[in-house]
């Protein structure tokens, strides 16, 4: 009988034992998953933090040019003009003397005011006055560099975005055109313009090359 008791209060002892450490390692466990998630949380915070901050650090200016440097979507040459077709035009391509009728449409940005839209701020559009396309003799009219460059690989039919940079449109000087808002000085030029015509006939290029009447009265023979 003694015996019996005996090994009845071993196995108590011994249950009991097991219990606690049970307990100990569930409790040093549950410990460790709260330090990770803590943990993982300190870090989640560190990193919006750091998000947060660099968000913070970046003007809304500098991320319209950003934004305007989209490299995936427009091809750089090597003067600097990015351009992006919008639609790929079947007809002929632009050579010098050829009268060329265009649409478009301008923006601009300094990218240093604040306030503007991130495609920067409209200051002409052709059809805001009308159907009629602007016509210009390609190569030989007075137009920004960035318009001759990027022209001259368009196609009739096509549309074309150009981001032209202040080096191929109008530099380090302002620009004031009667009822347009004036663009500033340093400004990168952004553009969307349909090629609608090219006219290479003789005829035409005969025609362009006869002075207009009131040249020749204005026109000094002596």
């Amino acid at each position: 009988m003694m015996n019996l008791r005996k090994n009845c209060l071993t196995i108590c002892l011994t249950i009991l034992a097991i219990s606690f450490e049970l307990t100990n390692a569930f409790t040093l466990s549950s410990a460790i998953v709260v330090v990770h998630k803590n943990a993982d949380a300190v870090l989640t915070k560190q990193s919006l933090s750091a998000s947060a901050d660099d968000a913070s650090n970046t003007s809304p200016a500098e991320r319209r040019k950003k934004y305007w440097e989209k490299d995936i979507v427009f091809e750089t040459s090597g003067s600097g003009l990015m351009t992006n077709d919008i639609v790929v035009g079947d007809g002929d391509s632009p050579a010098e003397g050829d009268l060329i009728s265009v649409h478009y449409a301008g923006w601009y940005d300094s990218f240093k005011e604040e306030g503007y839209e991130t495609s920067g701020k409209k200051f002409d559009n052709s059809r805001d006055r009308g159907d009629e396309p602007l016509q210009l003799i390609y190569g030989k009219a007075q137009i920004i560099e960035g318009w001759n460059e990027g022209l001259k690989s368009m196609k009739v039919g096509g549309k074309r975005e150009f981001i032209i940079p202040p080096n191929l449109g109008y530099g380090d000087k302002e620009v004031k055109a009667p009822g347009m808002p004036s663009i500033p000085a340093n400004s990168y030029l952004r553009f969307e313009i349909e090629l609608v015509e090219v006219d290479n006939s003789m005829l035409t290029k005969f025609r362009l090359a006869i002075p207009a009447p009131s040249s020749l009265f204005e026109k000094s023979f002596f």
